[in-house]
């Protein structure tokens, strides 16, 4: 009331515009009052509201970036028929194979050089801290050397092209290879099998050729599939084992260096199917 009364003693000083009654205005700026009042209310309700969605906006943002930078994983995967180059923090180099995947983490690179491997790589490691290759079946430890790693279903393979590499197999055993050696483990052979090899076939594969000694046709098959994205359908259960390669320039060509030789015939149906029987 009192305030009322400061507002009617205020207008009564002023100059009433021509045309309008003390009365009408006392009644314009009633409403104008009222309207200031709930506008009033209306922001300190909204407020509060504005603040919390900044806020809630602003931990999200924070917890992806924490999250982000705590667990900087990188992770290659590479389709069949295809080939990737990748280059760690340190220089090193990778080329990763068709249906492989290669797995570490950035941010704990400086600390430890640890790879996860599925499928199969071919490592020139630069000098430094122990490197380390961890697969399903078992794991690679250099300083700083070439090599390459096959880690497919039960085998372990491991070819040393240049220094020394130090293989631990999924069973416990540890074998020791120097320049142009090579380790098999398979489910046959868990204490794992050492060959010498020749500068002629240790890579390659990264050049899209496959050399082959001793190796299963399911495993030959396996190999031509993943180069070619093709399906091949074999049906025989027979143990028998190939010596030769092929390489990854034509499908056609490949499958006559592999079945020729093996006593097999082929037939290739809508560039995605390949039929494989015995004479």
């Amino acid at each position: 009331m009192e305030k009322k009364e400061k507002i009617i003693n205020h207008i009564e000083n002023l100059k009433v515009p021509e045309g309008r009654s003390k009365s009408e205005i006392w009644t314009e700026l009633q409403k104008k009052m009222e309207a200031d009042s709930v506008k009033s209310k209306k922001f300190l309700i909204k407020q509060p509201v504005f603040y919390y969605s900044v806020a809630s906006i602003v931990i999200v943002f924070f917890s992806l970036l924490f999250i982000l930078s705590y667990n900087n994983t990188s992770e290659i995967f590479v389709h069949a028929g295809q080939k990737e180059i990748v280059f760690l923090p340190d220089g090193s180099e990778v080329v990763i194979n068709s249906v492989s995947k290669l797995l570490y983490s950035k941010k704990e690179w400086k600390d430890e050089r640890v790879v996860e491997l599925e499928g199969e790589a071919f490592f020139k490691v630069k000098k430094g801290s122990d490197f380390t290759v961890r697969c399903i079946n078992g794991s690679v430890k250099v300083t700083g050397t070439i090599f390459n790693v096959f880690s497919r279903r039960n085998t372990l393979e491991v070819k040393c092209t240049e220094g020394a590499v130090s293989v631990h197999s999924k069973s416990g055993k540890t074998i020791f290879l120097k320049e142009n050696q090579l380790v098999n483990f398979r489910p046959d052979n868990n204490s794992g099998e050492v060959l010498n090899l020749n500068n002629s076939n240790t890579d390659l594969w990264t050049n899209g050729q496959f050399y082959f000694q001793n190796k299963s046709l399911d495993n030959v098959f396996d190999e031509l599939e993943r180069q070619f994205n093709m399906k091949i359908q074999f049906d025989s259960k027979s143990e028998r084992v190939f010596n030769g390669y092929f390489n990854n320039k034509d499908l056609d060509q490949a499958l006559k260096m592999i079945c020729k030789p093996m006593g097999l015939e082929y037939q290739i149906e809508n560039n995605s199917l390949v039929l494989i029987t015995t004479h």
